[in-house]
């Protein structure tokens, strides 16, 4: 469900209680929000969750996150948006944000999880044995 760096800003200012749902950010408020997005995704890089992003500067293109990342972004960014727009956290908004946050990081430890060699272990045999009856 690729969705544009517009439509995740206006998800954010949404679920922030900035813009009611359906209406679209006026385009200062776009933009700020679209910098504020390109901030917060380097800073999240540096701290182990990097979700390939690359600096955007048009509204229009693909947000290039992974479907999945979605909803933890939106709602990072209305945290990260709070103070911009003064409007409060609540708690909802809080925990929603935490809870995405923690799937992201969650979801890309268990991407990133290297296979194990099993190769080394002994193959073991069959014994003819039922360990269900153990007959």
């Amino acid at each position: 469900m690729s969705q544009t760096n517009q439509q995740i800003i206006d998800r954010a200012l949404v679920a922030l209680g900035v813009i009611e749902a359906g209406e679209s950010a006026n385009s200062t408020d776009s933009a700020s929000s679209l910098a504020d997005l390109n901030s917060m995704m380097a800073e999240w890089r540096e701290s182990g969750r990097d979700l390939n992003w690359f600096s955007q500067d048009t509204l229009s293109d693909t947000c290039p996150i992974p479907d999945w990342a979605e909803i933890g972004v939106i709602h990072g960014l209305a945290v990260s948006l709070a103070a911009v727009f003064k409007a409060p956290i609540t708690q909802g908004l809080a925990v929603k944000a935490t809870n995405g946050v923690n799937g992201i990081t969650r979801t890309l430890f268990n991407l990133n999880l290297e296979q194990a060699d099993m190769s080394h272990m002994p193959q073991g045999r069959d014994s003819g044995r039922n360990i269900l009856t153990d007959s």
